[in-house]
């Protein structure tokens, strides 16, 4: 997405990203779950992560990342 950092942004898109951080079976590659980790990081606007009380080593790295959590009840 060549235009990502206009359209998440608090200035000229989506002033926040939310995130549900549930992670089902099958956890997501490696690789794939890396390059979300990188694009997290790398918006602009603040992103909020809803991660689970009994949530997935996958979804603790996507909340990680993010600006804030909240976590949530199963």
């Amino acid at each position: 997405m060549p235009d990502v950092g206009e359209t998440w942004s608090p200035l000229a898109g989506r002033p926040a990203l939310a995130i549900d951080c549930t992670v089902t079976q099958p956890a997501p590659a490696a690789a794939g779950l890396a390059t979300a980790l990188r694009g997290l990081a790398d918006l602009p606007c603040p992103s909020v992560a809803l991660l689970p009380a009994a949530s997935a080593p996958a979804g603790q790295a996507l909340a990680a990342v993010c600006d804030v959590v909240v976590a949530t009840a199963d």
